[in-house]
């Protein structure tokens, strides 16, 4: 009798061991015990997910078959009876695992990502400087590519990151938000000339402002089109030689020419022609511009007037005064 009494209590002894156990959890059954109603209270600590798995399968007699991608660490702690079913959706969700019901079993698999790819045509950002706001919008199984010749963003996620995507592409890639001013100094292509060429390169939200003292053009855009413009503008820039013959009537060529090279660009051409008093120029056509107007400034009546006195010696002073008169020009006395 005392022999019984001992495995009796051996065994709720083990029992209890094994129901309070702080590793496999600890179970709570209603009066009608049945796998799918059964309550149970866990508590784990960085588990491994197959042996949370085993263990709920031992404890409440839940048929469970685990899929071979189903991995995973638990720590979840319910304290309070919770129905088996329930906590197990709770663990599995967390591991990106799910399971389904086939009469008496419990299928656990893990969870099918479906994945979408769609591309974002990046109109008035720069696709470069978006890369960094979009990138911790993917899921860990999203991935993101950037074609830059197209500024186009190609990503691939689930439906729903897409969409939230989208949503922040659509905020960023707007042109008030975009929208950058730089100044370019021409050195050959007159500025008026290359702002009426530009205008057609620019978004609807572009401007140009020619500064044609300084043959310069302040450009506002979107930053994608900011892009294109330097080299765009290079291209316009190049030296183009243009030959213009310049006849001065009232300076002589000689000094005018000696001033004239302030005016030339380094690979402009400045030719004399003391016979005809003409200035032969080849440049480009800003810095014929600039020579035209120098010159307009200078070989005028009121800048190149002078006064000398002659000492006649031998000749009377009436035919040298008329011979003279009739070289003078209509400004001289």
């Amino acid at each position: 009798m005392s022999i019984m009494k001992v495995w009796i209590f051996l065994g709720l002894w083990i029992g209890i061991i094994t129901l309070s156990s702080p590793c496999l959890g600890s179970l709570y059954y209603s009066d009608k015990i049945s796998p799918q109603n059964s309550e149970i209270s866990l508590d784990f600590s960085n588990t491994d997910l197959r042996d949370v798995l085993h263990t709920i399968s031992l404890k409440t007699g839940l048929n469970i078959i685990i899929g071979p991608q189903v991995e995973g660490k638990v720590t979840a702690s319910f304290p309070r009876p919770t129905p088996v079913l329930k906590a197990l959706q709770i663990i599995l969700k967390l591991n990106g695992c799910e399971y389904r019901r086939e009469d008496d079993v419990i299928k656990v698999t893990k969870v099918r990502i479906s994945l979408l790819t769609r591309s974002f045509q990046i109109k008035y950002a720069l696709g470069t400087e978006l890369v960094s706001s979009i990138k911790p919008l993917l899921s860990d199984k999203g991935t993101l590519n950037l074609d830059e010749e197209t500024n186009t963003l190609i990503v691939t996620d689930t439906q729903k990151n897409l969409t939230g995507i989208k949503d922040a592409i659509l905020k960023l890639d707007e042109p008030a938000r975009q929208m950058q001013t730089r100044n370019f100094s021409l050195r050959f292509i007159q500025a008026k000339k290359a702002a009426s060429i530009l205008k057609s390169h620019l978004s609807k939200a572009g401007k140009i402002e020619i500064d044609p003292s300084a043959n310069s053009l302040l450009v506002r855009d979107v930053a994608y089109k900011m892009k294109e413009i330097p080299s765009f503008l290079s291209s316009l820039d190049v030296f183009k030689g243009t030959l213009k013959v310049f006849p001065l009537k009232f300076a002589l060529v000689d000094e005018v020419a000696e001033l004239l090279s302030a005016y030339l660009s380094a690979e402009g051409e400045l030719n004399v022609n003391k016979e005809k008093n003409e200035l032969i120029v080849i440049d480009s056509p800003y810095n014929l511009k600039k020579i035209e107007d120098f010159i307009s400034s200078i070989d005028n009546p009121q800048k190149q007037m002078r006064e000398e006195d002659f000492q006649i010696k031998y000749a009377q002073l009436e035919k040298v005064k008329s011979s003279i008169e009739e070289e003078l020009s209509s400004y001289g006395k």
